[in-house]
């Protein structure tokens, strides 16, 4: 083996117009291939960075025309009545001003109930997180930090644990920073604060306002069909014992990853198999050329059989050589992999969720690796095959090549060629519809002037402005 890859190198260096043509364009259809696996890596492939994340679950209430959020008392009414859930909690997504460490700014956040830390199974870095009854109406307010707002907004000073803040115009206790690969909900690198969830008397009597999202953690042996029969058994309760709020709702649950990737899966399964139409393109290119540079092997290969090779031995020889111009072509591909990987992660980060986990890792490189042996067969194949089986002495005489060698080998290149345009035109096809339709959604009348319309979001304390009426006129003042 070692004295075949002696000789394939030399061979390949003796000829560097072909290598590099014949590396570049495997390093463009493996890059593309390395590029969109990783995102599929962390996507699709990878848990969530939470202990066990296959049982948590996401649990929505649904109605006639789909699904949506939880109301606070059916939300207690679940904790109680099942028997599925090692741990049952709610949060809700927003954001709040923060007036300390530097200008007031508006920081994304989550509350949730108490529990939500421990149920994830999340550590803070500094501190520690939500006690068991710091959601109750009345606790001093407390607050758990990302280590990115901890170390942009006050220079990651350790002495600000235990400290206060001004949040939304109360003071607020730092109690723990979270370590920066923490993120909740899921795929989420925005929400830098977390604090708990009170529930004020109100809502405990709206069973018809829904605004909660809700996450579970099933227990050890139940799964997601048997959670559901038993929670779709107590919203049914729930149905007849408050039919004006509950008639024609029950519940659906998906695991939180399904929850996450939504319909981005069937997006990037058919974008990896455009990319793989890619490959094969370039596989059939470099066997091309490979079947036209055998052309000029003929007398080398029919003298290597006179002194006794094998045909087996020759075309291990040949494989050996594609193998070694594939292993060329995936060094190159993992560079233009790394740069796609971040064009498309500062591209596309709002739109895939993960996307700071997206990276060559030590999974990307073993498919990789598995990529450019399967390519190196599948083009190196062909050329060998059809090297070594041409007649000894026809291969031996002065000009090499017979009229009907000569004819098979020009018909399995013409074949190549036909394979290379009708997956061209299906990924032409294709993109050309994807444009059409682009085109046409960007064209569709929303049926309102946007033009010089600009929109914007303003929150006032509720300290300061406490009735509704109060924000109203400081919003009219200007």
């Amino acid at each position: 083996m070692l004295s075949d890859l002696r000789f394939a190198l030399r061979t390949l260096l003796k000829s560097p117009a072909f290598t590099v043509v014949a590396v570049l364009a495997l390093a463009l259809g493996i890059g593309a291939n390395a590029a969109l696996f990783s995102v599929i890596n962390a996507v699709l492939l990878k848990p969530l960075p939470y202990p066990d994340s296959a049982r948590l679950v996401r649990i929505f209430e649904t109605f006639t025309h789909g699904y949506g959020s939880v109301s606070t008392p059916n939300f207690f009414d679940w904790r109680r009545q099942n028997h599925v859930f090692d741990h049952l909690e709610a949060f809700s997504n927003g954001s709040l001003n923060l007036q300390s460490g530097g200008e007031p700014e508006r920081i994304p956040s989550v509350v949730a109930t108490a529990g939500l830390f421990e149920m994830l199974g999340a550590k803070p870095m500094l501190g520690r997180t939500f006690l068991p009854d710091e959601d109750q109406p009345g606790k001093p307010q407390v607050v758990v930090m990302s280590e990115r707002l901890w170390r942009r907004r006050f220079g990651a000073d350790p002495k600000l644990l235990g400290s206060q803040i001004t949040l939304e115009g109360q003071s607020t206790t730092v109690i723990g920073i979270m370590p920066a690969r923490f993120q909740f909900p899921p795929g989420s690198l925005t929400r830098t604060l977390w604090m708990p969830l009170e529930f004020a008397p109100h809502h405990l009597k709206e069973r018809g306002s829904h605004w909660m999202a809700v996450i579970g953690r099933l227990k050890s042996g139940i799964t997601l069909p048997g959670a559901d029969a038993e929670m779709k058994q107590i919203a049914a309760r729930l149905a007849q014992q408050f039919p004006d709020e509950q008639k024609g709702r029950s519940i659906w649950m998906r695991s939180i990853q399904d929850v996450l990737v939504g319909d981005l899966r069937p997006a990037l399964l058919v974008l990896m198999g455009s990319v793989g139409f890619v490959l094969l393109i370039a596989c059939a290119n470099v066997a091309n050329l490979l079947l036209a540079r055998a052309a000029s092997r003929t007398r080398e290969v029919a003298v290597r059989a006179a002194l006794g090779a094998s045909r087996v031995r020759l075309i291990r020889q040949f494989l050996t050589e594609s193998i070694l111009l594939a292993l060329a072509g995936g060094v190159v591909g993992a560079f233009l992999a790394d740069e796609g990987v971040k064009a498309l992660v500062a591209l596309a980060s709002d739109q895939i969720p993960l996307s700071s986990s997206i990276h060559l890792d030590a999974t990307v490189f073993l498919f990789l690796l598995a990529v450019c042996l399967v390519a190196g067969v599948i083009f190196g194949l062909v050329p060998a095959f059809q090297s070594t089986g041409r007649d000894l002495q026809e291969g031996l005489r002065e000009g090499g090549r017979s009229g009907g060698a000569g004819m098979r080998s020009a018909g399995l290149r013409n074949a190549l060629v036909i394979s290379e345009f009708a997956l061209a035109l299906v990924l032409l096809i294709g993109a050309g519809l994807l444009m059409r339709t682009f085109l046409a959604l960007n064209a569709t009348d929303p049926g309102l002037v946007t033009r010089g319309v600009l929109t914007m979001s303003v929150s006032v304390p509720d300290d300061k402005y406490p009735e509704t009426l109060c924000g109203g006129a400081f919003m009219n003042r200007g």
